[in-house]
């Protein structure tokens, strides 16, 4: 599953990129280890992206399905250009012995680079 969401923020150019900088931020706050719960367990980790748009930043989640047998791989970009914000998720739920995800780092650096490229 591949989702792409824009974000128009209208105001001064300083405070969009504060704003990009406490996202971040926050982001990264919630990195680590996730423990079990009603899925899990998992951990959230930073991820290089393509040097693409003014600020940008990744990260790879990576989450058991409950009663094992199955795992989701979620990785998150966010783009600033300007005054627009982009979110761009690549999800891949791995079932199966021997399965692989679908999508490989490429696949990934692709979809973000033609998000970016469309950007307004």
């Amino acid at each position: 599953m591949i989702f792409v969401q824009e974000f128009l923020l209208a105001g001064d150019p300083t405070e969009v990129e504060t704003t990009f900088d406490a996202l971040r931020d926050g982001v990264r706050a919630c990195e680590g280890q996730i423990p079990a719960g009603e899925e899990g367990p998992g951990k959230a980790e930073p991820t290089t992206i393509p040097d693409v748009g003014e600020d940008r930043f990744g990260q790879v989640t990576t989450v058991e399905e409950a009663g094992g047998g199955a795992y989701w791989l979620l990785h998150t970009s966010w783009v600033r250009q300007g005054p627009v914000l982009m979110n761009l998720q690549v999800v891949d739920i791995v079932m199966g012995e021997g399965v692989q995800p679908a999508f490989t780092t490429e696949d990934q650096n692709a979809f973000l680079t033609t998000a970016v490229d469309n950007l307004p």
